[in-house]
């Protein structure tokens, strides 16, 4: 931005001017009035949320307007000008003999337009700001002229710290009041200004990841995991911008009551991050406020030092005096006046509060309250407390609510939540006597409470919950909630934090946990036979022993309601509710790895379609599961609404398009026709047809009526992966795994225009509303956004890290979106082309997202097997919908037959005895999915496992100990495997490369590279010489163990190659591939000895029998094949299996040759193998087995199908 600064003779003109104004004004020459005016006359700009944000200049640069030493904002130079009447070109000096601003001074002179995010900071324009000019002067010169790096606001609440912190950055009193008006009157010196609260208690962590995406635009975000490196980060990007930075109400993270200065128990890493911010060099400025001075601060602060402190005392008579005005009109001496605002030290809450009740009691007498008052109210604790004593029970219900809700709640909203009749009647009257009492805080969104009301509000919370449950009764704990189950994500982990926590951790010092244990099942027990039809109760106590870690198993919640239980995640063995009244808990979904997510046009539904071949359909607003449709055989990959909402489209793997009613569930129409898996499925804008896209090459589409194919459009040479019609219904587009995309005309079918739009395969393409853009997302890491009417490409988003799966454009059309295997979602601004939001949460590779029809939230549908739903303004998730599949992905045997391992979606390796099918034990210690377990030849209780957390680890299984953990692979590991004699671990995946380890020692050997993609299996060859690995991207290596050389590549599937194995004597090499074939090779030469055709979807897993005369192999189509090794002839189907099954292994059972099968269904399956018999199954247990669901009300029958899929059962006791 340009710079000004005035002439000689300008200044000249300038003086007379000031001379002229201050003799009508009576402002001071260098007092901040100038500075105020001029700051209405500066343009509007706008927040990076789009929000109106008031301009603000601030008195340090107005002095330096008058100094003349060096250039200020064209801006700012113009609005002075206009100020004082004076036409800027008159003034300013020519732009020749204006110095250019040094390396030192051009941050302060020459910084752009800030980047501002004021996150849920107060709204100064709807209260007044008095006084604090000095305090303001001094923080404006700690932070422009001494260029402070980090400053304390201090003193006690309600003293007024954040509107001055906002003030210096925000453009309008009080300690947290003044850093507020602070910031707004120095932002225009900043490049980036950001506000946040501790006030919930965020971790350090969270909080530096969070200033680092903003700081970086959002292009920061694979983040470091060490603190100390994160912290590194924010530094550096501290240096390279100038930066303010307000963190508020930093006292939530100290011990308060304990040593002044010090942290929370795992707050710590705040005392870190508060040393290295005033401590190293950086160009930035970072406010605290906080009711006590962190013990970092105290030890590096100093009058010349770039850390400092401000300790806010009381405001002075003027000032206090117009805040108590602010509320009515009041009589009383200049001494009275003088006595009130003394006896309150001049704090501003206390003020404001103190004149709502002598307006109200005494008639805004102040004498009659100096007599009768002044010895009740000591203090602001004792004005709280005689306010709160006075509350009617409806009030008390408000305020409890006001201060639990953690954030604004609307009038009806507060209405729902209340429990008795007489209160929620009272709603609206309550809220307006009380805010004639207490300042009650009114934003657009509702009602919430100032800081130190919400804080004293948890704390009678906290102390009346505690004294009811040393008590064994229930007022509050059935009136109130203490966590919301259906709330936001966030608001609910405060709730935890701020609440519950604090109420479990009270009440611990003064009973044990038993004792706590036995209360609540009292007040369980009373609450059973007081036979209550509605309350809190029975959802707190779960809650409160959910968070106290007690296992759940087996207790009795019949016949009682059950109100915001938050049951997500948590194991419920045997629990009863028989009976039991159900009202907005929440539940662990059934849903596995999720391949697809829609939201209707009308915004009711959203579906979602996973793994265990299902699509749940749940009320968009608040996730309630309304129906589940069943059907098909495999994954669904797409799925679609119909334009009204009634009817919903399925594209499945298993070949088919099945057409269901929505509210029930039921199957309306099965649709076949396409020779491969069906890969995208949509509905014509108007409503008439279907269109489908398949490996099969080609498009259909379909009669919605009866499922009559009306044309098949033919074209691409490869795989369609999705299509997408105009909003005109005229154009239909598909796009293709060799990066292709074609435009057909819907009437006719001919293909009108066709683009080479990616280096490789296109996932997923979207048409924004208007029908002007194509978004497309492709395997080479890139988004494109292309003109329809010319195909021109008009942008390339490049900053995506893996695979580009899903884009969706919103119905706004202002914002495109995107989701990757890198786990992150991008937001990007369509007409600037920039990213404006990552979204980071999900776990594992994120297949889907979707707009709501009022693209106000975004759902995203991951392999973590969560439906995540955010607030796209701001990127917060504002919802986890978890679901649970336990998929076992791996099965092998020990040497010595004794034990079975299997390894686990949920990151475990589970232990059986294969002899007795009793369970040995649960190995914990991943992060991630177990995909791959190994036992060493050698050895028959050691055991290896490979995991999605990018760790090897070792184990000695039968004592459940893990010895080793090789950390190296930067991405997923996908296989693992032992040399024949036990001595070397070579492990494979993700980052395309294969490590060897020493097993004993754990030492890296070796690292073999050169595979294009990821790496889906391993084996040694029996003689140990030889390594094989099969890939994604169709080959076969062979490798030299010794010196790691590729000796030869073996081609030949036309898809990935998912397993290998070595045939016995080792001359003979099988490899199963996503072609659903076998193939045999032969090892020296390198060919085909047989393809082994049979199964009908993608061959997961291969093995040998020990005399290498047999072959098993398993498959997505959910069945286990024995294959004749010398003629490759398939000798049987061995059917069980309700899912894709992942891994087979040859056994012993008393001498007799068995197959051990383990799949998604969650099922290990024993198979004899000369009958074909499946002999038992052992079951993996889930999370709700055995829990009692008979006769429970407010459920759906979805809710309770998905229930008993979890393990749910109805049985009368």
């Amino acid at each position: 931005m340009p710079s000004l600064k005035a002439s000689p003779e300008g200044l000249k003109k300038i003086e007379e001017a000031i001379t002229r104004i201050s003799s009508e004004t009576g402002w001071a020459k260098y007092g901040e009035d100038w500075a105020e005016e001029a700051s209405k006359l500066l343009p509007k700009s706008y927040t990076s949320n789009g929000e109106i944000q008031e301009g603000s200049v601030s008195r340090a640069t107005w002095n330096r307007f008058l100094a003349v030493q060096e250039p200020i904002k064209a801006v700012n130079f113009k609005a002075f000008c206009d100020l004082l009447g004076l036409n800027w070109e008159e003034i300013a000096d020519s732009p020749t003999n204006i110095i250019p601003p040094t390396k030192e001074n051009q941050a302060t002179t020459q910084i752009s337009d800030s980047h501002q995010d004021w996150g849920d900071a107060p709204d100064l324009s709807a209260t007044s700001f008095y006084g604090r000019h000095e305090e303001i002067s001094t923080l404006e010169k700690w932070i422009l002229e001494d260029r402070c790096r980090l400053i304390a606001i201090l003193g006690i609440g309600g003293i007024g710290k954040t509107r001055l912190s906002i003030k210096l950055g925000k453009g309008g009193i009080g300690k947290s009041a003044l850093s507020m008006k602070v910031a707004q009157q120095t932002q225009g010196e900043f490049e980036y200004v950001i506000w946040r609260s501790l006030l919930s208690e965020p971790s350090a962590q969270y909080i530096v990841d969070d200033l680092v995406k903003f700081i970086s635009n959002e292009q920061e975000t694979n983040l470091p995991e060490i603190f100390s490196d994160k912290i590194n980060k924010l530094l550096s990007y501290l240096r390279k911008h100038r930066c303010l930075i307000i963190l508020d109400n930093a006292e939530s993270v100290l011990q308060g009551s304990k040593l002044a200065g010090q942290y929370k128990d795992g707050f710590e890493d705040y005392g870190r991050l508060f040393k290295m911010l005033g401590e190293a060099q950086h160009k930035s400025c970072v406010i605290l406020t906080s009711r006590e001075k962190p013990q970092e601060i105290a030890l590096i602060e100093g009058e010349n030092r770039p850390v400092r402190s401000l300790h806010l005392s009381g405001l002075d008579k003027l000032e206090g005096r117009k805040i108590i005005e602010d509320n009515g009109t009041f009589f009383g001496t200049d001494d009275e006046w003088e006595e009130l605002i003394n006896f309150y030290d001049g704090n501003p809450l206390a003020l404001e509060i103190v004149s709502r009740h002598i307006f109200w009691v005494f008639n805004g007498n102040i004498a009659k309250f100096l007599e009768i008052g002044r010895n009740l109210f000591g203090d602001l604790k004792d004005l709280l407390n005689w306010h709160f004593n006075r509350l009617s029970e409806a009030e008390k219900e408000i305020m409890y609510w006001l201060a639990i809700s953690r954030e604004p709640v609307a009038i009806e909203l507060l209405r729902d939540k209340i429990v008795t009749l007489d209160a929620k009647e009272k709603v609206a009257e309550s809220l307006e006597l009380l805010n004639r009492r207490l300042p009650i805080t009114k934003s657009n969104t509702g009602f919430t409470l100032q800081a130190v009301l919400s804080e004293y509000m948890i704390e009678q919370l906290i102390q009346q919950v505690c004294r009811e449950i040393k008590s064994a009764k229930s007022n509050v704990l059935n009136s109130h909630t203490l966590i919301e189950a259906e709330t936001k994500d966030f608001v609910r982990e405060s709730q935890k934090r701020v609440i519950m926590k604090p109420i479990i951790n009270k009440i611990s010092q003064e009973i044990n946990e038993i004792f706590i244990t036995k209360q609540l099942n009292k007040i369980i027990l009373c609450t059973q036979k007081k036979n209550l039809k509605s309350g809190y109760t029975a959802g707190n106590v779960i809650n409160l022993l959910n968070c106290m870690g007690v296992d759940l198993s087996d207790y009795d919640f019949s016949r009682i309601s059950i109100w915001q239980a938050y049951l997500q995640g948590v194991s419920l063995f045997r629990v009863n509710f028989a009976h039991s009244n159900f009202f907005k808990s929440v539940f662990t979904q059934t849903f596995g790895n999720i391949a697809s997510v829609q939201y209707s046009l009308d915004g009711r539904f959203l579906a979602v379609g996973h793994t265990k071949n299902e699509i749940s359909i749940l009320q968009a607003s608040n996730g309630q599961q309304i129906s589940i449709c069943r059907g098909h055989s495999s994954w669904i990959q797409s799925i679609a609404f119909s334009p009204d909402g009634e009817t919903l489209a399925s594209a499945s793997e298993d070949g088919t398009i099945k057409l269901w009613e929505v509210q029930s569930g039921g199957c309306l129409e099965t649709i076949l026709g396409h020779n491969n898996k069906v890969s995208s499925v949509a509905f014509s804008p108007d409503g008439e047809i279907i269109a489908s896209a398949s490996g099969d090459q080609t498009i259909k589409f379909w009669n919605l009526q009866n499922g009559e194919c009306l044309r098949t459009l033919e074209g691409h040479t490869n795989w369609v992966f999705s299509v997408a019609f105009s909003p005109d219904c005229e154009i239909i587009a598909s796009a293709s795994s060799d990066g292709i995309i074609k435009f057909w005309r819907v009437n006719d079918g001919e293909c009108l225009k066709t683009l080479q739009a990616h280096s490789l395969g296109i996932r997923s393409i979207s048409y924004s509303s208007n029908g002007q853009f194509l978004a497309s997302g492709s395997f080479d890491k890139t988004v494109c956004l292309w003109n329809v009417e010319d195909g021109q490409c008009l942008k390339i988003f490049q900053d995506h890290d893996s695979e580009v799966l899903a884009v969706a454009f919103s119905p706004d059309n202002q914002t495109l979106v995107s989701s990757s295997s890198d786990r992150t979602i991008r937001i990007w601004d369509i007409k600037t082309h920039k990213c404006i939001k990552i979204l980071q949460g999900h776990l594992s590779t994120i297949w889907s997202i979707a707009y709501s029809h009022d693209s106000r939230k975004i759902a995203s549908g991951s392999g973590d097997q969560a439906v995540r739903i955010w607030q796209a303004q701001d990127g917060k998730c504002l919802k986890i919908l978890q679901g649970y599949m336990n998929s076992l992905w791996s099965v092998t045997c020990s040497l010595n037959q004794q034990l079975l391992a299997v390894g686990c979606e949920d990151g475990t390796i589970r232990i059986w005895d294969s002899k007795t099918n009793n369970f040995v034990g649960l190995l914990q210690g991943h992060g991630h999915i177990v995909w791959s377990v190994a036992f060493s030849p050698s050895d028959s209780y050691l055991l290896a496992s490979g995991s999605g957390d990018k760790t090897v680890k070792l184990w000695q299984a039968e004592k459940g100990e893990c010895i080793r953990t090789l950390k190296g692979h930067t991405n997923v590991i996908r296989s693992i495997a032992f040399s024949p004699d036990g001595q070397t671990l070579a492990s494979a995946g993700d980052d395309k490369t294969i490590r060897l380890w020493i097993a004993k020692t754990g030492e890296c050997t070796n690292i073999l590279r050169g595979n294009a993609a990821r790496i889906n299996s391993v084996k040694f060859s029996p003689d140990g010489q030889l390594l094989a690995s099969g890939d994604k991207v169709r080959t076969i290596k062979l490798w030299h163990v010794r010196d790691g050389k590729c000796t030869s590549i073996l081609e030949g599937h036309t898809s990935a190659v998912r397993a290998i194995a070595f045939s016995p004597d080792g001359r003979t090499l099988a490899s199963t591939s996503s072609d659903k074939t076998v193939r045999l090779w032969n090892v020296s030469s390198g060919e085909i000895i047989h393809v082994l055709e049979g199964h009908t979807n993608d061959v997961n897993d291969v093995c040998f029998s020990p005399d290498g005369q047999l072959l098993a192999t398993c498959s997505l189509d959910q069945t286990v094949r024995l294959w004749c090794f010398q003629t490759g002839q398939m000798l049987n189907i061995l059917e069980g299996h309700t899912n894709n099954v992942c891994s087979v292994t040859f056994g012993f059972d008393a001498q007799n040759l068995i197959l051990i099968s383990a799949s998604e269904d969650e099922t290990i399956r024993f198979w004899d193998v000369e009958t074909c018999f499946c002999t038992h199954v052992l079951n993996i247990p889930r999370p709700y087995e055995g829990m009692n669901v008979t006769g429970a009300q407010g459920l759906t029958e979805a809710q309770i199908s998905t229930l008993k899929a979890l393990g749910a059962v109805e049985i009368e006791n």
